[in-house]
């Protein structure tokens, strides 16, 4: 679109009081419905507005020692994945199936590893195939996931959803 810029990656510096969030939201964001924007309008001096960045970290190992990592400590899928909690309750259930297998504590911890590494990456990748979608890279690419997702069936939607995150369970 027109005079669309880029929003810069880390905006905590440039939204560090109200007034600029509000001016910020209202400037970038004028393209969205009524109610968004009277939502942004409406943050006044008195309103708490946080603003913080997502990221995902790639951790080399979620085990060391006899210490493990599960769920989003292990993984940071980030809310764009749909998967926190249930990453969370397979890697626990992972664990306890290494850690019940008989080998020994040190084997199965390095078993567990690997298979939570994987599954991770997995989780990540599935949140950047969703930011691109929740997202956006431009008002264009926006308006338009928008307009499809307004148009859809809800039995569309939910179908779509229930594969792509049954899918995304079976491969954590």
């Amino acid at each position: 679109m027109r005079g669309y810029r880029p929003v810069p990656y880390d905006l905590r510096c440039r939204l560090d009081s109200p007034s600029r969030a509000r001016d910020f939201f209202a400037r970038e964001y004028a393209h969205f419905h009524p109610t968004v924007r009277s939502l942004f309008s409406a943050i006044d001096t008195g309103s708490f507005v946080f603003v913080d960045t997502i990221t995902m970290i790639r951790l080399p190992r979620v085990i060391a020692g006899r210490v493990a990592l599960l769920g989003d400590a292990a993984a940071c899928p980030t809310f764009l994945s749909g998967m926190r909690s249930s990453f969370a309750m397979l890697s626990a259930e992972s664990l306890a199936a290494h850690l019940t297998s008989g080998k020994p504590i040190a084997a199965a911890l390095a078993d567990d590893n690997v298979d939570v590494l994987a599954r991770a990456a997995g989780v990540q990748q599935s949140a950047q195939r969703m930011q691109k979608i929740v997202l956006g890279q431009s008002r264009l690419d926006t308006t338009v996931c928008d307009s499809v997702l307004a148009a859809a069936p809800v039995g569309w939607l939910l179908g779509h959803a229930k594969k792509f995150y049954g899918s995304q369970a079976n491969a954590a």
